[in-house]
């Protein structure tokens, strides 16, 4: 790229552009099958009949909610926002977290529930937030 031939562009994320997450996903940088990073996580609960608990929570994930695309069709389901997208489940919905655990919960009641000790693979909000704070 040559000085000046984008003059619309000031700066640039390479990270972000490279790793991809659901903010760069939703700026139209990537999409979800391109993302590069997800989270392992494990069921620690089922014992409600709407959601799951899962190991991780704000201090894996961070608490980037994507709030500036709250306008957007589906940025909410019951009043909750998503703080990243569990793969191969677009039916489960991640939208609870506290500081060790989060809640995923059922968008459609006849989804096939969780077990206990399941792993599920979440892509985050924000790739950055979760590097930092592992690496």
């Amino acid at each position: 790229m040559k000085e000046g031939e984008f003059p619309e562009i000031a700066e640039i994320y390479p990270g972000q552009c490279i790793i991809g997450d659901i903010l760069y996903m939703r700026g139209g940088g990537n999409t979800l099958e391109t993302c590069a990073i997800a989270v392992l996580t494990a069921v620690m609960t089922t014992s409600h009949a709407d959601w799951v608990m899962i190991d991780a929570g704000y201090k894996t994930f961070g608490s980037e909610s994507c709030i500036n695309y709250w306008d957007t069709p589906g940025f909410f389901w019951q009043g909750k926002p998503s703080y990243g997208l569990v793969k191969g489940r677009p039916d489960l919905w991640f939208g609870r977290l506290s500081a060790e655990s989060s809640n995923v919960y059922y968008t459609d009641p006849k989804a096939s529930k969780l077990r206990l000790g399941e792993r599920i693979e979440i892509v985050p909000n924000n790739a950055t937030l979760v590097i930092n704070m592992h690496a």
